[in-house]
């Protein structure tokens, strides 16, 4: 009697599973060597390798013009000013891959608690939905998958209830980029008070006593006021937001949707308003939405943390995750990479769920939709509405979907 083909088994075949890596490993190197040539022009790598520099000559880093991070980060990555741009963008870029690479596997790790026993080629699917912003990364040498490792890194430590470690690596990535702050607020009203202190310490640590280790206490406390009235006070207080097209955040897109603003270049404008109102009015559109995210995390939020296996954790982690790509003032492309997590756990999702549930449907609609406004992204106009946001969206609202239904299903039973 013949086997009944599988396609689960084809999939998960070892010979699938080589043909696969060959062709990942072949297209990275290829990336990889067109990333090293563009070191030499206008790239987020150059705009690090010059706060760098302008760190080991004594000058102010956050003077330096496309550089939009704390001083933490300029001077750890002082190291590779060592060596010419190109080699040093090709040794960023091995780096990426392999923080790119412990980013699949903690992630898996950590939305998976059988990982050991069941392992599934499936979930190198949120890989494929999300290689527009990581292979974006890639290419402009960006920081943002290291962003995605110490994310990973600390929901993982959460996990086996080393919190004060989780607390201390969540510090280090709100060190090099601010956004991650959010999960200080998520933290605080899970009444995780061991992960706070973690991050209180880090921040002690990566803001102040390192960097006063090469700077001075004087000078390093300069360059926080300077970062913070170059990158903070404008957005804060100002309220002021890049409208261009490749700007995927919520106060950009409601700045374009609500606004006669240029979204475009200057030699080719795009206007994709449908009112024109006045900007105190947008502002205040933008704090409403702001405040419905936050009622809908406190809303599903719910789970009880003594139990660290709980399948609804990622879930919770994830919707916090993709909450700080709404609220941060520029959400760029690449900015993107840090949907891997959340992909992972949906992904995850429907492998233990049975198709005929109504939360499976919800999940793998969501998933579908949100990857199709992705792939939409082809012109100027298509990520001046928003697309990339767009798809973002609706796989958070199928998240937050899920997870009210699950615990609403708990609360019967």
């Amino acid at each position: 009697m013949k086997n009944k083909w599988n396609f689960n088994n084809l999939i998960n075949s070892s010979i699938a599973r080589r043909i696969i890596i060959i062709l990942i490993v072949a297209g990275l190197i290829g990336i990889g060597i067109n990333a090293g040539y563009r070191a030499t022009k206008n790239t987020d790598f150059n705009d690090y390798y010059d706060a760098a520099k302008a760190f080991r000559s004594g000058k102010w880093i956050f003077e330096i013009r496309g550089y939009k991070y704390p001083q933490f980060f300029a001077i750890i990555f002082s190291a590779f000013t060592f060596i010419p741009p190109f080699p040093s963008a090709i040794i960023w870029y091995v780096l990426n891959i392999f923080f790119l690479a412990w980013s699949v596997i903690l992630s898996v790790k950590i939305v998976n608690n059988d990982y050991k026993r069941k392992k599934n080629i499936l979930y190198v699917i949120p890989l494929l939905i999300t290689s527009l912003f990581w292979i974006d990364n890639l290419m402009l040498g960006q920081v943002n998958i290291l962003i995605l490792l110490l994310v990973c890194t600390t929901f993982y430590l959460f996990k086996i209830r080393k919190d004060c470690l989780a607390g201390i690596f969540l510090a280090c990535s709100i060190s090099i980029k601010i956004t991650p702050a959010l999960f200080i607020l998520y933290f605080i009203y899970k009444k995780q008070y061991k992960i706070i202190a973690g991050v209180v310490l880090g921040l002690i640590i990566f803001l102040i006593i390192f960097p006063s280790l090469f700077l001075g206490f004087e000078k390093n406390t300069a360059e926080l006021k300077g970062w913070s009235k170059k990158m903070l006070i404008p957005f804060i207080s100002e309220g002021k937001v890049k409208q261009r097209f490749n700007n995927q955040s919520l106060p950009a897109a409601l700045n374009r949707f609500l606004r006669k603003v240029n979204a475009g270049k200057t030699s080719n404008p795009i206007y994709v308003n449908f009112v024109d109102l006045e900007k105190g009015v947008v502002t205040k559109t933008v704090l409403l939405f702001y405040c419905l995210i936050m009622l809908a995390l406190i809303a599903v939020c719910r789970i009880n943390l003594s139990d660290r296996d709980n399948p609804l954790l990622p879930f919770e982690f994830s919707s916090v995750l993709m909450a700080t790509l709404f609220i941060s003032a520029t959400s760029w492309t690449f900015h993107f990479s840090i949907l891997l997590f959340p992909y992972t756990a949906g992904i995850n999702y429907l492998l233990k769920t049975e198709k005929t549930e109504t939360p499976y449907k919800i999940m793998l609609g969501s998933i579908i939709i949100s990857a199709i406004f992705y792939f939409l992204t082809i012109s100027d106009l298509m990520r001046a509405l928003s697309c990339i946001l767009a798809g973002t969206l609706v796989f958070w609202i199928g998240t937050i979907a899920v997870m009210y239904l699950n615990l609403h299903k708990s609360i019967k039973t």
